[in-house]
């Protein structure tokens, strides 16, 4: 992946003691107070004028594991402030990177992805490979791992997964479409891992999903019969590791998916509108934006129509 930084500062706090490292910029600093009972204040200093993404983790070794991030801009005083719990500060780790203005939501994605600016798009390759195990890599495969899901009706597909090269050219500022456009049958967005997303259909022309359900593997995802892996599901590997209320990807729209919890409520598609969606603030894009839920119940992800204006996917 193509990171679209300056610098890299990476903060650790420890109750009282805090740690910094800096790469790239010597005069980028990070300072920290006391904000009153069970409270930090931190502050960091930069360019004014310039926007850094502030990433947070619960490993330091693993920027697999970042559960938000929200960008921000540093101040005309050179300086940005925000306060944190005490009792976050054990087990959760920040980074920050300046940036040039890329949402923060792009940073969250798996770097094994190849991403760069296209005019108003964000371009992003990808070999569709999850980042988990599945009984559907071959057995002598060392990512191959039985199923030891809870359901009982399992039933594998007769398929495998294959390396895909795909090409998804994602809108960076999206819109509502005036004129909406239904789904396809391929992929209609991506996982922050790489992998496709589908809609609430099996192929051909359209069927209910209640068969294909038996074949998803346990991480809710199967391979189709060119060899293309894809979630209609909540992937749950994911949102394990993320969180219920993570940002899990986009739709080829450019609005974002999130898991099926907000706010610590487990949401239904009767919390959301015809798209499936809703207008709300997400760490992501703190001033709110349109986005996409999984839902456990029909139709999961999307009801048949972008709320935006898709990109593209080509392989």
């Amino acid at each position: 992946m193509i990171v679209f930084s300056k610098a890299l500062l990476i903060f650790l706090l420890f109750h009282s003691l805090l740690f910094v490292c800096v790469f790239g910029q010597v005069d980028t600093s990070l300072s920290v107070e006391p904000a009153g009972e069970g409270s930090v204040n931190l502050t960091l200093f930069g360019g004014e004028g310039t926007f850094w993404t502030l990433q947070r983790s619960i490993d330091l070794s693993d920027w697999e594991t970042v559960t938000s991030a929200e960008q921000v801009e540093i101040g005309d005083e050179g300086r940005l402030s925000f306060n944190l719990a005490l009792t976050e500060l054990p087990k959760v780790f920040y980074r920050a990177i300046e940036d040039d203005g890329i949402p923060a939501a792009f940073k969250l994605f798996d770097e094994r992805m190849e991403m760069y600016i296209d005019g108003d798009y964000m371009v992003i390759e990808s070999d569709n490979v999850p980042n988990h195990p599945s009984p559907y890599f071959p057995n002598s495969d060392s990512r191959y791992e039985a199923y030891n899901g809870s359901n009982g009706n399992y039933n594998q597909n007769p398929n495998s997964i294959d390396e895909q090269t795909f090409v998804y050219r994602i809108p960076i500022n999206p819109s509502e479409a005036t004129v909406k456009s239904n789904t396809n049958l391929g992929s209609i967005g991506i996982a922050i891992n790489g992998v496709s997303l589908f809609n609430q259909y099996a192929g051909p022309n359209n069927q209910p999903l209640t068969n294909e359900i038996n074949s998803f593997d346990q991480y809710n995802g199967h391979p189709q019969r060119t060899g293309v892996y894809h979630y209609h599901f909540e992937p749950i590997y994911l949102s394990s590791a993320h969180g219920r209320e993570a940002f899990l990807g986009f739709l080829l729209d450019g609005f974002p998916v999130y898991g099926p919890e907000e706010n610590g409520e487990t949401l239904t598609s009767d919390d959301l509108d015809e798209y499936h969606g809703h207008f709300g603030s997400t760490p992501e894009y703190p001033d709110g934006i349109y986005h996409y839920h999984f839902t456990e119940d029909d139709p999961y992800l999307n009801v048949g129509q972008f709320f935006g204006t898709p990109g593209t996917q080509t392989n």
